[in-house]
């Protein structure tokens, strides 16, 4: 993800970048694309996105993310409050009671800018190893190939290094049929 962003910040200083798992579906793709349009927005004003699944049922198998404040007048977007990892039935069962969580989907939406400013403060070592693989890398045709350097970067999730520490993160609440498909048993 810091790769993808520091490649396009250097290209086309001010681009997006939006970040999707691939095992997951989205059947209405028309409320994924305003769901999207809202992000823009925030995120054009330096705020790092995220996109809840609006849960219909108390589920074990996903984080949540809690909406805090409204960021528009609309309500379509929220300030994150917190992020909470797979809770028990008994923890879901509450947050969904609660009215204001949503399942975390894994879908971000930023200005490419914002995230390396972000990851500059919460994980200089990650940028550092990046940076590093970056100038090392070379051209192949249609690919970049990245530098040894690479390998030496921690591994860790954008959530852990970022989302969950950052004071400038919001959610958009999205029903768009989605659905995660991570095995053949959920597919």
């Amino acid at each position: 993800v810091l790769t993808a962003a520091m490649l396009a910040e250097a290209k086309t200083p001010g681009s997006m970048v939006l970040i999707l798992p691939a095992d997951h579906h989205i059947s209405d793709t028309q409320a994924f694309a305003s769901a999207i349009a809202t992000g823009v927005q925030q995120a054009e004003k330096g705020r790092l996105m995220t996109f809840g699944i609006v849960p219909g049922y108390p589920e074990t198998g996903y984080g949540y993310i809690e909406g805090d404040t409204p960021l528009d007048d609309e309500e379509r977007a929220f300030a994150v409050k917190r992020f909470i990892e797979k809770p028990d039935r008994d923890r879901a069962e509450e947050l969904l009671a609660a009215g204001n969580f949503f399942w975390n989907a894994g879908i971000f939406l930023f200005k490419a800018s914002s995230l390396i400013e972000a990851m500059r403060a919460h994980a200089p070592d990650v940028v550092a190893a990046v940076r590093r693989a970056i100038d090392e890398a070379d051209d192949d045709q249609d690919f970049l190939r990245l530098g040894s350097a690479f390998l030496n970067s921690p591994n860790v999730s954008i959530d852990v290094a970022v989302m969950e520490k950052h004071d400038n993160i919001g959610v958009v609440p999205v029903e768009m049929g989605w659905n995660d498909i991570g095995s053949w048993a959920a597919l």
